[in-house]
């Protein structure tokens, strides 16, 4: 079963939300935590990785927070998922196989999971936060 994690799930959901904010201008993460019901320190942190990943903007001081860095229909999902959580593996062990001791006989092996990845990755790359605002 495929599952994002919280981090990835919690960051799509604060960009959807700045998104649907429509403003232009920059808003608290206290305000987007305290309205949304996400956990403001976990938040936070993934935030710093959106910035960093391009996907926000941040302000400190008065009047400061964070908004949308692109355009809704330009954030990609699986980039952002990429940002949070690190490259998508359709098993546990194909980031690392060489630790695993089933390899020469594992059907997810080489080819295979090659053509899960690419196929999953276009999949979620066609999907954007504007998407997820509908």
């Amino acid at each position: 079963m495929f599952t994002l994690s919280n981090k990835s799930d919690y960051g799509l959901l604060l960009l959807t939300l700045l998104a649907k904010k429509e403003s232009h201008e920059f808003i608290s993460l206290s305000e987007i935590a305290r309205d949304s019901g996400l956990p403001y320190h976990f938040v936070s942190k993934i935030a710093v990785q959106l910035t960093n990943g391009k996907f926000l903007e941040s302000k400190e001081g008065i009047n400061g927070g964070y908004k949308l860095a692109k355009k809704p229909g330009q954030i990609s999902i699986a980039r952002v998922t990429q940002i949070l959580d690190g490259p998508w593996q359709p098993t546990k062990c194909t980031g690392d196989k060489n630790n695993c001791p089933l390899e020469k006989k594992c059907p997810m092996a080489d080819n295979w999971q090659n053509r899960l990845k690419e196929k999953m990755w276009k999949i979620m790359d066609s999907y954007t936060i504007e998407d997820l605002m509908k």
